[in-house]
């Protein structure tokens, strides 16, 4: 290098070239807005989406089941890859309302047999079994010894 001329390979550049062709700056890349997604260590990714649609087309990873919440709709939905088919396995589940069970004012009263009911049936049945007598036979005795 001569003596009058600066050392512009301090600044990044060859010498005196990179003063008169400074390197290109990289262009500003602004920062596209990833979804939200929430994950924690040990838990299942998770995103919040507005509709099946939404979740039917988002890409996920092979791997865990990944699961979408829709609260506009009560519903979450669960994609997964199978790995067998590498097609995606999509599963909705549904918040429903508990089915409200009324008490009829009406129900049927139970009702028991008394003591003197009771009695009277086993007189009744007393009364039958002495009517009818077994009849009894000898046994014939076929084997002759």
């Amino acid at each position: 290098m001569a003596f009058g001329q600066p050392n512009y390979s301090y600044f990044g550049g060859t010498g005196y070239q990179s003063a008169i062709y400074p390197q290109p700056v990289p262009p500003y890349q602004q920062r596209q807005e990833q979804p939200s997604v929430i994950q924690q260590p040990g838990m299942l990714p998770a995103r919040y989406v507005t509709g099946r649609e939404e979740a039917v087309a988002a890409q996920i990873i092979p791997g865990d089941p990944f699961i979408f919440a829709d609260f506009q709709h009560g519903k979450v939905y669960v994609k997964q890859i199978n790995p067998q088919t590498m097609a995606a396995d999509f599963v909705e589940f549904a918040r429903i309302q508990p089915v409200q069970v009324q008490e009829s004012a009406q129900q049927p009263q139970v009702q028991f047999a008394t003591k003197e009911d009771l009695d009277a049936l086993r007189a009744d049945m007393e009364a039958l079994r002495t009517s009818i007598q077994p009849k009894t036979r000898k046994a014939v005795n076929t084997y002759e010894e």
